[in-house]
């Protein structure tokens, strides 16, 4: 997201930016295995992952209009999903982060929220038990 931020930030400065298609510095793909052995690597420990296929997918989007929507999207889960941002990279001279900073940076944000939700609520419990 750092990424995305910063080439929004830069846009919003540049006139010359108006009218154009503008994409963030992005890594090669990675497969969602190879995502998730990232992610554990960042937690050191394993991770548990489900895996709902078209079918499921279909089964429950008769009840869930979320799901449903879902389903024309899949192929962004399951083929290479490239994205071309040499724009980009050639006018600001920028490099994606790479995906293993960002996933650290990512589950450094989650358990800061985390932390500071649970110091809330212990906080808000504390004021009504006083």
């Amino acid at each position: 997201m750092a990424d995305f931020g910063r080439l929004l930030a830069t846009l919003g400065t540049r006139d010359e930016a108006l009218g154009q298609i503008w994409f963030a510095p992005s890594n090669p793909p990675l497969t969602q295995a190879e995502f998730v052995k990232l992610i554990e690597a960042e937690l050191g420990r394993p991770v548990t992952t489900l895996v709902g296929g078209p079918m499921l997918m279909r089964l429950l989007g008769l009840f869930n209009r979320e799901i449903k929507e879902t389903i024309e999207m899949m192929f962004e889960w399951t083929e290479p999903y490239v994205v071309d941002t040499r724009k980009a990279e050639a006018a600001f001279g920028w490099k994606a982060t790479p995906m293993a900073e960002a996933v650290r940076a990512t589950i450094a944000w989650c358990r800061e929220a985390v932390k500071s939700e649970t110091q809330r609520s212990q906080a808000k419990r504390g004021e009504s038990h006083g």
